[in-house]
């Protein structure tokens, strides 16, 4: 059993969110990958043929899943933690990826700039032969010729075969694949028989779909065209399924103006987490962060034993009870002197909820990453089992905002000037004053073609929807912590920056 020395736990702490908790930027070794991974129960839903559609957030996981059912042990690992039978055999299922980064073939899809010269303005004949030409592409490349035992492809003549193998050159194929719907459809009905008759699966994924064209409102075309296809072919294919991964606000109504939307209803999932799931979470990771950090779970975290998979590593017990009697042995039970100042099991979520109530688990692990890095300068003042201070989660929590408002950047290219607008802004604020600052933001030319609207009502109102103000009852609008301080918001009586 490991020696333990209070310095070196905090540096196996703040490794706990590498590439700064991103999914994309997670270890694309397999054992790593999964000893980072914590199953939900949503993931197992997830995993219904009869599910179509994934839901969530910037954050929630939904890449991080896209990724699972990439790797081989990936449904083992959802079945065992889940302590249930999967709805097919697990050897019998093919997972395809129909468009997304992989990290097996990152350069399987056509550019972003080739995609937008293709599809901006597309009519949905033009959309619908470029998801069914992208489907036989990426079947031809990772299945070949003969998959599922049969003659599938030659249903399709040689020279469309070539074009449409060659997915990333979209200016090939596409002309060619809306000509001959008629050979693309039939490899596909023959495929669909092929599985059939061997009791086969065969799933194809989508996510990233929001990196379809660089126009927020011109994404509506391509992603309603794409449900619409799968919908359509529910019905006529028994044994090709898709999950489709997607963000919440990518799939209003409003902005789809999918008739057939509510049809979706029963075929989709939505990932969300929980206080006790991102404790776990945390507990995971620490975990199996080293020896030593199994030995201060051993020593001091008797409440929550860990239980050691062949696959996702050490599991921590699913107790909330456990991760409370953790967040105590490691901080503390107050945020301070006494339960004024907020009990540390409660206050974490509560700092970190966007103002739909629903938090980021990167947001989670970078909180205690940074914390980590904060305490490592002040390791040699504190005593065992202690290894935060109240203090070193609040300048965390700033540092969080800040790292959130990037992330959302990523995705909302127009939140940077959107920062610039709000900067130094006091709120609660009277809504024509918060509106007032956002004409007033110089969105530029890029972030312009991104916006989801060009008025400061239209612009406020998707804040609203992705959780990054809420209207009070009073009138006035609120930014919740995990956006306060990375918009460069004042609020009277919140966290001061600890010296």
């Amino acid at each position: 059993m490991s020696t333990l020395n209070t310095r070196d736990l905090l540096d196996l702490m703040a490794k706990i969110a590498p590439g700064l908790g991103a999914a994309e930027q997670e270890s694309l070794e397999e054992a790593t990958f999964f000893r980072n991974f914590l199953p939900l129960p949503d993931h197992a839903r997830a995993l219904d043929p009869d599910i179509l559609l994934i839901l969530g957030g910037r954050g929630a996981g939904k890449t991080e899943l896209f990724r699972v059912l990439a790797y081989p042990n990936g449904l083992g690992a959802l079945a065992a933690e889940q302590k249930q039978a999967l709805p097919f055999d697990p050897a019998r299922t093919i997972w395809v990826p129909g468009f997304g980064r992989t990290h097996k073939d990152p350069r399987a899809f056509p550019p972003p700039e080739v995609l937008s010269d293709h599809l901006s303005g597309a009519d949905s004949q033009h959309l619908r032969a470029f998801w069914l030409g992208l489907l036989v592409g990426r079947l031809l490349n990772v299945l070949g010729q003969d998959a599922v035992g049969g003659d599938w492809a030659q249903a399709l003549s040689p020279d469309l075969q070539r074009s449409l193998a060659e997915t990333s050159m979209l200016a090939k194929w596409l002309g060619q694949s809306r000509a001959r719907l008629d050979e693309v459809n039939d490899a596909l009905d023959r495929i669909d028989v092929r599985l059939a008759r061997g009791n086969q699966w065969l799933f194809i994924t989508y996510d990233e779909l929001d990196r379809l064209l660089p126009n927020y409102n011109q994404l509506s075309a391509p992603i309603r065209e794409l449900l619409a296809l799968w919908l359509d072919r529910w019905r006529r294919w028994e044994r090709i399924r898709p999950k489709i991964f997607l963000r919440n606000d990518l799939f209003r109504e409003e902005f789809l103006a999918f008739p057939d939307a509510s049809k979706l209803r029963g075929h989709r999932v939505e990932i969300t987490w929980q206080a006790p799931s991102l404790y776990r979470l945390l507990a995971k990771r620490i975990a199996n962060a080293g020896e030593m950090a199994q030995t201060y779970f051993d020593r001091y975290v008797q409440r929550m034993p860990l239980q050691r998979t062949d696959i996702l590593g050490l599991l921590p017990e699913n107790s909330e009870a456990g991760f409370t009697s953790l967040m105590e042995t490691m901080v503390g039970r107050y945020m301070g002197a006494n339960i004024q100042k907020g009990r540390t099991y409660y206050w974490i979520p509560n700092h970190l909820q966007d103002a739909a109530g629903q938090i980021a688990p990167r947001s989670f692990l970078k909180l205690f990453a940074l914390a980590a890095e904060s305490a490592r300068d002040k390791a040699d003042t504190l005593s065992l089992p202690t290894v935060l201070r109240p203090t070193d989660l609040q300048g965390a929590l700033m540092e969080t905002s800040t790292d959130r408002i990037r992330e959302l950047q990523e995705e909302y290219p127009w939140m940077e000037a959107l920062k610039e607008a709000l900067t130094g802004l006091e709120v609660p604020a009277l809504r024509h004053e918060f509106q007032r600052r956002l004409t007033r933001a110089n969105w530029g030319r890029e972030a312009s073609r991104a916006l989801p609207d060009q008025s400061a009502s239209g612009v406020f109102n998707h804040l609203k929807d992705i959780g990054v103000v809420a209207l009070r009852r009073d009138g006035k609008v609120n930014v919740p912590e995990i956006y306060l301080y990375g918009f460069g918001l004042k609020r009277r009586g919140g966290i001061s920056r600890p010296r």
